[in-house]
């Protein structure tokens, strides 16, 4: 099916895919003629298929529709972020448990092309899918309430940082605050070289957390610390965050 580019205002291209034959029939009788929506199809949540449909279709905003986000999802959705970091995501779930938290997290700071998480019992109405569903395609962060509360109060804990000395941990908050090598130095009365040498060490204990960056080491930790302080939000700066309803 031929749609219109995501630069236009008339339609939005949509696949949709949802483990429950329920809501696929809601679903598809909500966007099939909708002249809002490109609607590419739907099917049920099988990772080879996502990864096959955003391939061949190039969706611009991809539902997906699940009781929970189980393992497997999970790596989907981690697969659909690096192989398709410009489609979109709107994710529906039925239960929010502790560990389903957690790895939305993780998703929704690898997103990049913007993302929702919402409650399939929270929406009211189909405007407010669709509003949603416009939002994400313009790069928006749209958390339902519940999501939100789980999600962004928790906090952020990283095993490597349990790794590190007195000393690395007090470099490391420097390097935070946006200090250079040879600031740290000054700040801490000690040469260069060993500041050098104690942010080797540091990345050494990082590698291997899976959010390590390898281009830009520096910035990861960064990220991780100031997370993990509870001084920056767990998101995409770039992206706003909303919470539906306001």
């Amino acid at each position: 099916m031929i749609c219109q580019t995501r630069n236009s205002n008339r339609t939005i291209s949509i696949f949709i895919s949802e483990e429950q034959e329920f809501y696929r029939q809601i679903y598809q009788a909500s966007f099939e003629n909708n002249p809002s929506f490109c609607y590419l199809g739907i099917s049920s949540t099988e990772s080879g298929r996502l990864l096959e449909v955003l391939a061949n279709e190039k969706p611009e905003v991809l539902l997906i529709g699940a009781k929970r986000i189980s393992d497997e999802l999970f790596q989907a959705l981690e697969n659909i972020a690096k192989e398709f970091p410009r489609t979109s995501l709107v994710i529906l779930l039925t239960t929010l448990n502790k560990s389903d938290s957690k790895l939305l997290r993780k998703i929704v700071q690898k997103n990049r092309s913007g993302i929702a998480v919402y409650m399939k019992q929270s929406l009211d109405n189909f405007k407010q899918l669709h509003d949603i569903i416009r939002s994400v395609s313009h790069g928006q962060v749209i958390l339902d309430p519940e999501v939100a509360n789980s999600i962004l109060m928790e906090n952020t804990e990283y095993p490597f940082m349990k790794l590190l000395t007195d000393r690395e941990m007090e470099i490391l908050n420097f390097l935070a605050q946006g200090h250079t090598n040879h600031g740290i130095a000054s700040l801490l009365f000690i040469d260069v070289k060993t500041v050098a040498h104690h942010l080797n060490n540091i990345y050494s204990k990082f590698k291997e957390d899976t959010e390590l960056n390898q281009k830009h080491p520096r910035v990861s930790v960064a990220r991780l610390y100031l997370e993990t302080t509870g001084e920056l939000m767990p998101f995409n700066s770039r992206n706003s965050v909303s919470v539906y309803p306001q």
